[in-house]
Parts: C-alpha cells; sequence; structure tokens
C-alpha cells in the first residue's frame, strides 16, 4: 500500500523463491497444524535462511501456536538444525544411499550420542 492509501499489485511471480516457498510453508502449516494434523515437506528448507527454518520448527513445538498437537515430518539438507536445543533426539532420522541407489533410513538413537555432543560437528565429520 502506498502512503496514499492506494493498492499496489505484486504479482507472486515477482518474489524470491524463497518469499514463495514461506508463503506455501505457512498455508500448509497454520492449515493443517491448527486443525491437528501433519504436514509432511519434502526439502523444507528449500530456498529458506536457516533462521527462518529455525523459526518455523519452534513454531511447530510451542504449544500455544500449535494448541492441537499438529505434527511437522520434513527432510533437509539444513544441519543447523541440529543444534542443541533445537529438536529432541528420539525423532531425527538419516538417510543414506548406495550405490544402487537404495535408501537406508536410521536413527539418532542408534549411536547414542551424549547429551552435550555438538551432533552437527559430528554428522559433518561422518561420525
Amino acid at each position: 500500500m502506498r502512503s496514499t492509501g492506494e493498492m499496489i499489485r505484486w504479482s507472486l511471480d515477482r518474489e524470491f523463491d524463497g518469499t514463495k516457498q514461506l508463503l506455501s510453508l505457512l498455508r500448509s502449516y497454520y492449515g493443517t497444524i491448527w486443525k491437528g494434523g501433519t504436514v509432511i515437506v519434502d526439502e523444507r528448507d528449500d530456498s529458506l535462511h536457516s533462521l527462518l527454518s529455525r523459526k518455523l520448527l519452534q513454531m511447530v513445538q510451542d504449544p500455544k501456536m500449535n494448541p492441537k498437537g499438529g505434527q511437522l515430518i520434513f527432510t533437509t539438507h539444513d544441519t543447523t538444525l541440529l543444534e542443541p536445543g533445537l529438536l529432541r533426539r528420539a525423532p531425527i532420522y538419516f538417510t543414506e544411499r548406495s550405490r544402487v541407489g537404495a535408501a537406508r533410513l536410521y536413527s539418532l538413537l542408534e549411536y547414542m550420542p551424549r547429551k552435550d555432543e555438538a551432533l552437527q560437528r559430528g554428522y559433518l565429520a561422518g561420525r
């Protein structure tokens, strides 16, 4: 809106990819989470800044923002989300592709990490 109060038309195709992704995610998050459902997102961090990704996860985990216990299941390459205190360890899973393209799914808990262990550093080091 201009300072004169006149509305300005803005086409979504003029927005950055991250803005489009955010708008799409917010629609899915709010529509499903407020109803207590589950949102499944592949490559949740695609075109989103890591701090924005973190804030969206905090919203889902906040009982005031998510009063019906909606769930978010997502895939990501954003290793900063492994920082302590952001996610519980039990629901974190990793995938590994074989030479023939088959994926193996394994839990973080299989590695029995210490509570104070730097998960991101360990992951990036190949542990």
